[in-house]
């Protein structure tokens, strides 16, 4: 702020540099209700859908608000579901509010489903405390070699792998 030398001049702002090590944001990045995506975010924060999104998400922990919609995969540390979504989900912690509407299998080490939440598809419980790093770590991880790799060679593969066997279906009813 204060600096050493003439004061004679005007006075230059600061530039500050964002360091490389991720911030804790008390803020979400927020897609508001009029507000349409097609394309895939990736966030190392809180991300909140109001509006919709045609895409896959990545992020630490993700809010589908009610008025929110996504058709695409979900990878996050966290999810909670008061909306719509159409396609995958894969998280530490899922949790389906009374509103919400899901099709699409969820891998989860933990589910909640209020009473009155849709829910189409399959569930799997997954014991994320083997690895070092959450789904959306990983997948950040993964993104970010990919995207260093491709700079000068060709594109590392990002994708995971899907799990078989059986799978707990299960569908929300209205009570």
């Amino acid at each position: 702020m204060f600096s050493k030398g003439s004061s004679s001049g005007p006075h230059e702002p600061e530039i500050s540099v964002p360091s490389n090590k991720p911030q804790q944001s008390s803020m979400p990045s927020i897609v508001s209700a009029n507000l349409r995506i097609n394309g895939d975010l990736i966030s190392e924060g809180d991300v909140q859908i109001e509006g919709t999104v045609e895409g896959n998400i990545t992020s630490r922990m993700l809010t589908v608000g009610e008025s929110g919609t996504v058709k695409g995969e979900i990878v996050a540390d966290q999810v909670t579901i008061a909306g719509a979504v159409i396609g995958k989900v894969k998280a530490r912690t899922v949790t389906l509010a009374q509103t919400s509407d899901v099709t699409g299998d969820i891998s989860h080490e933990a589910l909640g489903i209020e009473a009155g939440a849709r829910f189409e598809g399959s569930c799997k419980k997954i014991d994320m405390s083997k690895k070092d790093m959450s789904p959306g770590e990983e997948a950040l991880r993964k993104v970010s070699a990919a995207t260093a790799s491709s700079a000068g060679q060709s594109s590392a593969s990002a994708a995971g792998g899907s799990g078989g066997g059986a799978a707990l279906s299960a569908a929300g009813g209205q009570k």
